[in-house]
C-alpha cells in the first residue's frame, strides 16, 4: 500500500508517498505523477525545501507564489485520486488541496 498525503498550507505544499502499491501498474502511476509535480516545481517559481524521488518513498516541500504550480499540483491530486478509486487496495490519498 502507497499511502500518498498531499499537505497545503498558504503558499507551502508538501507532498509525500510511501511504501509499494504491490501492482506495478499502480507503482508506475504514482511515480509518473510525483516526477510530474518534481518537473513542474523545478521549472516554475518556487522555493524548494526537499526533493526525493527514491524507490518507495517520494518528497516534495516547497513554498510557491505560482498559481499555475498551483493547478499543475491539483491536476497531479486529481490523478491519485483517481487512481485510488480505482485501486482502493493499493493507494490512499490523504489530501486538502480540494
Amino acid at each position: 500500500m502507497t499511502t500518498v498525503t498531499i499537505d497545503a498550507k498558504g503558499r507551502r505544499i508538501h507532498i509525500r508517498a510511501i511504501g509499494h502499491a504491490g501492482d506495478p501498474e499502480v507503482c508506475h502511476g504514482i511515480s509518473a505523477l510525483m516526477f510530474m509535480a518534481a518537473g513542474c516545481m523545478n521549472n516554475r517559481s518556487c522555493t524548494q525545501y526537499a526533493q526525493v524521488l527514491e524507490d518507495g518513498m517520494a518528497v516534495l516541500d516547497f513554498e510557491t507564489w505560482s498559481p499555475a504550480l498551483k493547478e499543475d499540483i491539483r491536476a497531479m491530486t486529481i490523478g491519485l485520486l483517481q487512481i485510488e478509486q480505482s485501486h482502493p487496495d493499493n493507494i490512499r490519498v490523504v489530501q486538502n488541496i480540494f
